[in-house]
């Protein structure tokens, strides 16, 4: 795996609508693949901006649609998608990541807390997580393979409410 591990893949802007589950894709964000240090052992990532809409927010709620089946197949990747792999970071404007729990070892202190809605029988799904501020815009949504063996049901289930 390089500095930037595997696969990236750029979704663009989004807009957060309030404290609504609501996210529309726009236009190409400024963090890239080049400038996102990259915190997970997964090997695969969807890199997204959001659009705080130039209101102050404390730990809101934003959520995407997003197929990350169809993202792993895109960035060339080999297996079944993992959904106890997902894990989602906030990213400052130099690319670097957001402390979110600095009780936390290592880059787990990174993680936000998220949630994916389905609609069966489609592999689209909306991913909420939590936005800690308007001036943390930049997201990296990690995630990887059931082969790959990094899934952590334990975790997913503790810290996202299943």
């Amino acid at each position: 795996m390089s500095q930037f591990g595997i696969g990236n893949w750029e979704l663009g802007t989004a807009s957060v609508v309030a404290a609504v589950f609501a996210l529309v894709l726009l236009a190409a964000g400024p963090l890239s693949s080049a400038t996102a240090t990259w915190t997970s052992p997964m090997h695969y990532r969807v890199l997204i901006t959001v659009d705080p809409r130039a209101v102050t927010r404390t730990n809101s709620p934003a959520s995407i649609d997003v197929d990350l089946p169809q993202a792993l197949t895109s960035m060339g990747g080999a297996g079944s998608f993992d959904e106890s792999t997902i894990e989602v970071t906030g990213y400052d404007a130099a690319g670097l990541p957001r402390v979110f729990d600095s009780s936390r070892a290592g880059y787990e202190k990174y993680l936000l807390p998220w949630r994916i809605q389905k609609y069966y029988p489609i592999s689209r799904v909306t991913l909420s997580f939590v936005m800690p501020d308007q001036t943390c815009t930049q997201y990296a949504v990690y995630f990887d393979t059931v082969e790959s063996g990094l899934g952590m049901p334990v975790r997913h289930v503790r810290r996202h409410g299943r």
